[in-house]
């Protein structure tokens, strides 16, 4: 599997694997689509969270295609919703996206 530079990134100190990450949550991309996706693992570092989700009906295809991945920022509105977000900062995402690269390749 590898990621698509879709967005953002982020420092990792460590992964929170006590969250429940077979979470299923709707997005919307770049172009206004509505996507459903799965919180495949969730990151935290310096106060801040992140999620690295897959769209869901890529996950039961098995005909060898590239799995499409999205790192997201995760926030809290002021109605206490959990949200996701773009990462403007690229180093940050470049932490982030390296983080969850080798989380990937040790499963």
């Amino acid at each position: 599997m590898s990621t698509q530079d879709e967005n953002g990134q982020g420092h990792v100190e460590g992964f929170d694997d006590s969250e429940d990450v077979d979470e299923i949550v709707v997005i919307i991309d770049e172009e206004d689509n509505e996507r459903e996706c799965v919180i495949l693992a969730v990151a935290e570092q310096d106060g801040h969270e992140y999620a690295l989700l897959a769209p869901n009906d890529q996950l039961d295809d098995e005909d060898g295609t590239e799995l499409e991945l999205f790192i997201l920022a995760i926030s809290t509105d002021e109605n206490g919703e959990e949200t996701f977000g773009f990462i403007e900062d690229e180093e940050e995402y470049e932490g982030v996206k390296a983080f969850f690269s080798t989380l990937m390749e040790s499963q």
